[in-house]
């Protein structure tokens, strides 16, 4: 899974929540127009589960 996908399934809102960001920044990772900093993606792997490695969400891959 990489983290379009991630995003996409959990929802925005609550990644954004969760991290202390907002909606729009998160949409940014969703598009790959931005990726997150070192620590957002820690924490964002350890959030996921295992559905996402900090190497995935630095991952280019196209948008489905």
């Amino acid at each position: 899974m990489n983290i379009s996908q991630y995003i996409k399934s959990i929802g925005a809102e609550v990644i954004a929540k969760r991290l202390g960001v907002n909606v729009r920044r998160v949409k940014s990772w969703q598009y790959n127009q931005r990726k997150p900093r070192p620590d957002q993606a820690i924490q964002l792997a350890k959030d996921s589960g295992g559905m996402l490695s900090v190497i995935s969400i630095y991952e280019s891959e196209p948008i489905n």
